[in-house]
């Protein structure tokens, strides 16, 4: 497979619904496996309100942005009517 600058590609990654309590060392373990420094988007996946890991969760994936290691975060598989998005 030809080399390409790590400039030209834009990586996505998720933060599982499992994963919720312990976003830094998710992400971590996901930059190791994809020998990177950084993500482009890091989703989380499936907020489960019931569970209620999320908020912190998204809190986590803030603080990871404002240190270099996301550039973007967002969420997918979301209810958007359900009460309590993530960046409420």
């Amino acid at each position: 497979m030809p080399q390409s600058n790590r400039e030209e590609l834009f990586i996505t990654t998720k933060l599982w619904n499992d994963d919720h309590k312990r976003p830094r060392e998710a992400l971590l373990d996901s930059l190791k496996k994809l020998q990177l420094d950084y993500i482009d988007l890091y989703l989380m996946h499936w907020p489960v309100p019931a569970i209620d890991h999320y908020v912190e969760a998204w809190k986590g994936m803030i603080e990871l942005q404002k240190e270099g290691l996301i550039k973007s975060i967002g969420v997918c598989n979301f209810q958007m009517n359900r009460p309590g998005n993530p960046g409420d």
